[in-house]
């Protein structure tokens, strides 16, 4: 891995600090795309309420860290774990295109 890499900081905001347990804990999370670094051991954790946000450049990771709590990617080393991965009631996923073909979503003709 690239030793050269920057850690990313998440900032959240408690919307109800009674709350105790976290939904989703992220706990020195780090990922690369072969030797190059995509997030290097990050750590936040969430409770049920607040609202997150992932700001910075492309190419930082902003896609890839929620990829890690869904479980569509495997950190390199530390843990993402969410409480309860189920949808709330009433959710209906959005037609699932390539990477390389975001533009489609949504759009009927999109099989991929």
């Amino acid at each position: 891995m690239n030793s050269g890499a920057v850690s990313t900081g998440v900032e959240t905001t408690a919307m109800n600090p009674a709350l105790t347990q976290p939904v989703i804990k992220v706990q020195d999370v780090s990922f690369g795309y072969g030797e190059k670094t995509i997030i290097n051991r990050v750590s936040f954790e969430a409770q049920e309420g607040e609202f997150l946000s992932l700001i910075g450049p492309f190419g930082c990771g902003m896609s890839t860290l929620p990829a890690m709590t869904d479980g569509v990617l495997t950190p390199d080393s530390g843990s993402a774990l969410v409480e309860d991965p189920s949808p709330a009631p009433g959710w209906v996923p959005a037609p699932r295109c390539s990477r390389a073909s975001r533009s489609c979503r949504g759009s009927p003709s999109c099989t991929t």
